[in-house]
């Protein structure tokens, strides 16, 4: 009675971890270009090889826009480095076609639909379980604001994200 779900993760498949000498630099890091992070794509690649992987990879783009369009359920995840490749995912199904704000409902009330947790999750609602996330900059008009969390309510605790990622050892 649970209809069929997808969740096609292309920054699974964009993002894999590379030492420095052999990162893919090609690839933009975020939507709309800017500096890259180690997260490159892997091996470097060439020729023949390099237009294949790029012509793969727009294939997977195209088909999660094809599914999106087609009304099929999508979650948003990835198995990557903790969730911070998500931030990349949510790029990926923006610069396949989908409209920003509804990646972000996607993720929210859309995923507790998913999952069965709607009636007290999802949304900001009288009477729900509410986690937050403030972001500096407007993540429904630039997606790319996503990687710029400023303050998250989890289970009524206030985190501040540059605290957290000193704490980590990654610099911000």
């Amino acid at each position: 009675d649970h209809p069929p779900v997808l969740g096609p993760g292309p920054a699974h498949h964009h993002a894999r971890p590379a030492p420095p000498a052999r990162r893919r630099t090609a690839l933009p890091a975020r939507a709309g270009g800017g500096e890259g992070h180690w997260f490159q794509g892997g091996l470097p690649t060439q020729g023949a090889e390099d237009r294949k992987f790029r012509a793969s990879f727009q294939a997977m783009l195209d088909a999660t826009a094809q599914l999106y369009r087609a009304g099929v359920p999508l979650v948003l995840g990835t198995d990557g480095v903790q969730g911070l490749l998500l931030h990349r995912e949510f790029e990926l199904w923006v610069q396949a076609g989908i409209p920003a704000p509804q990646v972000l409902r996607m993720a929210t009330i859309g995923a507790a639909r998913i999952g069965r947790a709607d009636a007290d999750r999802g949304s900001v609602t009288p009477g729900k379980l509410a986690d937050l996330a403030l972001f500096e900059g407007n993540p429904a008009q630039d997606i790319t604001d996503i990687r710029k969390p400023r303050v998250v309510l989890k289970g009524g605790v206030v985190y501040k994200s540059d605290e957290l990622y000193r704490a980590a050892g990654m610099a911000r």
